[in-house]
Formats: C-alpha cells, structure tokens, sequence
C-alpha cells in the first residue's frame, strides 16, 4: 500500500491553484504573497514527484524480488526437488510479512502446505500442527477481501490433509477438539464437525464473498483450478462446500443422501446465479452429480439438451460434447461419435 495519500495531496495542490485566482490585490505586499504562495506550491509538487518516485522503485524492487524468488521455485518443481523450495517459499513469506504483501503471503502458505503433502519425513508428528497454527495467526493479521480469501484457502488445507491422511485418521477413536494446532490428533468426527460448521458459517458471508472476484487473486491459484468457471469467491466457496458434502470418506451413504438435496440446492443457486461457461460449468457439474447417485439413464440426451440450448452461450460447450463423445465410444457407436465431434469444430473453431 502507498503510505501517503495522493489524493490528500492533489486536492492540496488545487487549494493552491485556486487561491492564485481570486482576486489577490497586485500591491508590493500582494506581489511578496503571491511569490511565498508559488514557492509552497513549487515545494509541494517537488516533495510529491521524489515520494512517488521513491515508491515506485521500492516496489518495482519488491516485485522483482518475489518474481525472482518464484522463479527459483518453478525452476526446483521441475528438476523435482521439492524440499529444497522450502527454505526459498519460508523467505517469501518471511518477507511477505514485513512487507504486508497479503498476495504473497497467501501464496507462499499454498506452497509450502504443497511441499508438506509431498514430504514424508515429519520424525516429530508435528509439522503440520506447526503449519495450521501458522495459518491461525496469520489469519488474525489479514484484513478484508484477503481475510475472506485465507479462510477459504485454510478449510481447502484443512479437507485435503483429511484426504491425504484418511487411512490413519479413521482408524482414531472420536473425540471433540477443534484446536488447529493439534491436528494430528484429530479424529474423523473433528475433521467433519470442524469443516461442517465452517462451510454452514461462511453461507452467512454469501452476500459479500459474492462481491470479491477471483480474477485478482489469479496468482494465488494454479492453472488447473479453472477460476474462468469461479468468477466470485461466493462460486469457489460453493464448489469447495459441494466436494465437502460429497466426500465418502467423511459421510455415511444415509448422510450422502440427505447432504443430496443440499448439494442441489447449491448446484441450482450457482445456476441462477452465472451465465456463459460459469453457469454451464455448474448445469454440467449437477448432470454428472446427479446420474451418477441416481444411476440415470438418460444422461447422453441431457448433456445434449444442455448443449442445444441457445440461452446459455459458451465454449463449454466443447468439454460437453467431448463427454458425448466419450459415452458414444463407450457403446462403440464410433459414427455418431464423429458426426458430434465435427459438430464441434463448427460451433467452436477456435477452442
């Protein structure tokens, strides 16, 4: 953030302006004034242009350094060595904090909870109680948008630990801690109860996550998160919400069912909610849902109803097709197959 305000000094610099045109009295003491009034002037405006030019290159220099830095990282990622990106994602975030950098920050936390994943060498069953206490403190330093966007990070961190670790987790015995940083201790009911009660707690918030886009936090997420489909944090939340009431590990088959209609609910407010490739995405998504607890039968005519409906335009529509395609292949009726893939080509030559 910029510490000093410009518009403060703008509006300063026309209070200036605006005084040398009333009507000053040209006497030998009007004409002093009037010079002591340009000199202030010239001042102000002299001050503004070194701050702002000083603050230019203060972050010109933070962001190259953060370029730099994740550069080192990708470059690791494809040599495979992981572990040895810790050290530099630890200084990003060391110097995140000083600078109050909530992007960075937020980002070098997504990495090094991607490194924890892909370790195993954890002797003292404390790293990751280590981490999400982490994530607790840091939450309570964020503000706003930021603030929203970390909480949601954190009960994706929170799920994905559970599925990672699930084969040791079920076989704990039930107990009531929700305290992050004894998550190695957490039974499958705390993991259940802990994110069932955040997700309930974060539909009270729809109206404002609804109001934040995901597209200036791009940095954050990974390419194949396709945050082309979430426009809103309201629409990632959701999706996040879904795959969490979908989780066959944490629930029951009865629980499935009942977390059924909750799920559609969801799936229709997306619907209602979107248009173009968002709304298809979600109208897809509820098909596949929905055939696959029900078994349906019909599936093949109701991804190509979607597909013909003309009130919803989109590109999308070429990852429908190709699930077509796909069930064609699967009957071995290769003919009709062809005919929708050229189908495709034709509605979206460029896709």
């Amino acid at each position: 953030m910029v510490p000093i305000s410009e518009t403060k000094i703008w509006l300063s610099i026309k209070y200036f302006l605006i005084k040398l045109k009333i009507g000053i009295s040209l006497t030998n003491y009007g004409k002093i004034h009037l010079i002591q009034e340009k000199n202030k002037l010239m001042k102000i405006i002299k001050s503004v242009s070194v701050c702002l030019l000083m603050l230019f290159f203060i972050n010109f220099s933070a962001q190259n350094y953060y370029d730099s830095q994740w550069k080192k990282v990708e470059e690791n990622y494809k040599k495979g060595t992981y572990k040895s990106n810790l050290p530099i994602i630890l200084d990003i975030q060391n110097q995140a904090m000083k600078d109050n950098n909530a992007i960075q920050i937020i980002k070098s936390l997504k990495a090094e909870f991607s490194i924890l994943k892909q370790t195993h060498d954890d002797t003292q069953n404390d790293e990751n109680s280590k981490f999400f206490s982490k994530l607790q403190s840091t939450e309570t330093k964020l503000k706003g948008d930021e603030k929203q966007l970390f909480h949601l990070l954190t009960l994706e961190f929170i799920n994905d630990y559970y599925d990672n670790n699930s084969w040791k987790i079920n076989q704990k015995t039930n107990i009531d801690n929700q305290n992050l940083s004894q998550i190695e201790t957490w039974s499958k009911l705390d993991f259940k109860n802990y994110l069932t009660k955040n997700y309930s707690d974060l539909e009270k918030e729809s109206a404002i996550l609804k109001k934040i886009q995901t597209q200036k936090y791009k940095e954050i997420f990974e390419a194949s998160e396709n945050l082309d489909y979430f426009p809103t944090l309201l629409d990632w939340s959701n999706f996040n919400y879904i795959e969490f009431l979908r989780n066959q590990n944490l629930f029951t088959p009865n629980e499935l069912k009942v977390n059924s209609k909750k799920i559609n609910d969801i799936y229709d407010s997306e619907i209602s909610a979107n248009s173009g490739n968002p709304k298809l995405y979600f109208q897809h998504q509820k098909i596949n849902y929905n055939c696959e607890l029900n078994n349906c039968k019909d599936k093949f005519a109701q991804l190509e109803k979607l597909v013909g409906d003309e009130s919803t335009k989109g590109d999308y529509k070429v990852l429908i097709i190709d699930e077509m395609i796909e069930l064609l292949q699967q009957k071995e009726d290769n003919k009709t197959a062809l005919v929708w893939a050229n189908e495709a080509k034709k509605m979206y030559p460029d896709s």
